[in-house]
């Protein structure tokens, strides 16, 4: 394939997605440019990159970048932020909402489902069936292929490589060598395509607004830091008032994102809409966390053991927790997101009160 015409496909890739183009990358997107070619019916890339550029080609660009996206998800990726979310950020909003026992979440690049379909498992885990509330999780990617995935709800074993084999089977039906997500988790989260960078949001047509909780992890890695202090905007004024969003640790560590304000919970760190007493959204950036990539060691002589009391148990920093976070990814089963009794909301709501099959879970 023409290297120069692939140039000229990635130049024009990176200036209109805000996507970040990488030499090692090339083999990915000469693949998806020869697909795309393929199924056109074209025969030089300079064809391609001219009807890229020509008037009304919006969906055939997203067709090509949903193919440099890579899909790779599981379900309850990240036990450390699950267990944050478990017990500090989800009861802080059941409590704030349960006023209009409304609570509405939204998983941004979600690929397959399997991110949005945890959150629904987790609320119902920690919550119960909550009859009197309206949840609604929200998944949405640039992939149409994915999206048409995760509507399936079915899915291979190796998607479930961090989840406790009890709760997978709780929620699944093996299939075959795959397994079916039950309709009553299926239910609870809807689908829709969508471009973080380029797309329109806040927008009430697809559901895209007033979000207590977002998660968009692993998602900025793929984008240059204009466009994700762009994103971070966008995302920013589609959550509510005192809104979270989570991200993967370190992703916007040195992005500038005005209008949220981190928020540290053991093993990660989360970002909250900041509102000002006018009700609009404060231009706060948020506090850098800086995590560096290298170290240089620095060896010393050895010093004879000093005899010191034991300190007090800090918050532990975001590169340990990120080392204890992959640790616990790549054990067989983890079980100590799950709690041991249910989270407690206002006494009024009885019915919130849950037996935990799960205390008679050995594992």
């Amino acid at each position: 394939m023409d290297s120069e015409a692939l140039d000229r496909i990635a130049t024009l890739i990176s200036s209109r997605a805000g996507v970040i183009s990488h030499v090692e990358d090339r083999n990915t997107l000469r693949h998806a440019v020869a697909g795309r070619m393929k199924a056109l019916k074209l025969s030089h890339p300079n064809e391609y990159y001219l009807l890229l550029n020509s008037p009304g080609a919006e969906k055939e660009f997203e067709r090509l970048l949903s193919l440099l996206m890579v899909g790779e998800s599981y379900f309850f990726r990240d036990e450390g932020q699950f267990a944050a979310l478990r017990d500090h950020t989800l009861p802080d909003i059941m409590r704030r909402r349960n006023g209009v026992k409304t609570i509405r979440i939204w998983s941004a690049g979600c690929a397959t489902g399997e991110e949005p379909y945890s959150l629904a498992i987790l609320m119902r885990e920690t919550f119960g069936e909550l009859p009197d509330w309206r949840v609604s999780v929200i998944g949405s990617d640039l992939n149409p292929d994915f999206l048409a995935k995760a509507e399936k709800g079915l899915y291979r074993p190796w998607s479930f490589r961090a989840m406790p084999e009890p709760l997978r089977q709780r929620y699944f039906t093996q299939r075959g060598e795959q397994f079916q997500l039950h309709d009553s988790i299926r239910r609870m989260v809807t689908f829709v395509q969508n471009d973080l960078f380029g797309g329109g949001y806040p927008d009430t047509a697809r559901g895209l607004y007033g979000m207590d909780l977002i998660l968009c992890r692993n998602v900025f890695i793929y984008y240059q830091p204009a466009a994700v202090e762009l994103i971070l905007g966008k995302l920013a004024a589609t959550l509510a008032p005192d809104g979270y969003l989570l991200t993967a640790h370190s992703e916007i560590s040195f992005i500038p994102a005005p209008g949220l304000v981190a928020k540290p919970l053991p093993d990660t760190v989360i970002y909250q809409r900041a509102v000002s007493g006018k009700g609009e959204m404060e231009a706060t950036a948020v506090p850098q966390i800086a995590v560096p990539r290298e170290h240089k060691a620095v060896i010393h002589a050895p010093a004879p053991p000093a005899k010191t009391p034991s300190p007090t148990p800090q918050p532990a920093p975001l590169d340990e927790a990120r080392t204890r976070t992959w640790a616990s990814l790549t054990a067989p089963a983890i079980t100590s997101i799950w709690p041991r009794k249910p989270v407690r909301l206002p006494p009024s709501r009885t019915s919130w009160r849950r037996t935990w099959r799960w205390n008679r879970v050995t594992c």
